[in-house]
């Protein structure tokens, strides 16, 4: 079963967490891991606001290094890096490279039956988006 998992940049500090995500009065906010609440309202130590912006969900898949993958990070392999993105039911890499007919292809599958020695998160879009120096158009 796939794990359900989000993650976020504190509104407070920055930092990015990792958890459930919710909607409380009007914020974004992510269930901290490890402590278990029953009442959002009543326990703020529980969970963290979350700028919108930088909420992503957990592709349940790891890369070379066993870094997990969410949606909005960068990645590379061999040499194409870009941003994954969940298009046509599936989470693929963004990319302006051409695909294998020569054609510019905006979404590459991540097979990681065919690369799974190959795929590393380099960074995310929220905090490094330099790196990737013009190969996508997000």
């Amino acid at each position: 079963m796939r794990e359900i998992l989000f993650r976020g940049k504190r509104v407070d500090n920055g930092e990015w967490v990792e958890g459930l995500l919710f909607t409380y009065n009007g914020k974004h906010c992510i269930q901290l891991e490890g402590i278990e609440c029953h009442d959002y309202g009543l326990y703020p130590r529980c969970y963290a606001e979350v700028i919108p912006e930088s909420v992503s969900e957990f592709t349940s898949l790891t890369d070379k290094n066993g870094k997990k993958i969410f949606e909005g990070d960068i990645v590379k392999f061999g040499d194409i890096s870009g941003i994954i993105n969940y298009s046509f039911g599936c989470y693929c890499v963004k990319t302006n490279k051409p695909d294998w007919k020569s054609r510019n292809n905006p979404a590459i599958d991540i097979v990681f039956n065919e690369y799974p020695n190959e795929i590393e998160v380099i960074g995310n879009i929220t905090d490094t988006p330099e790196l990737l120096k013009g190969e996508t158009n997000a």
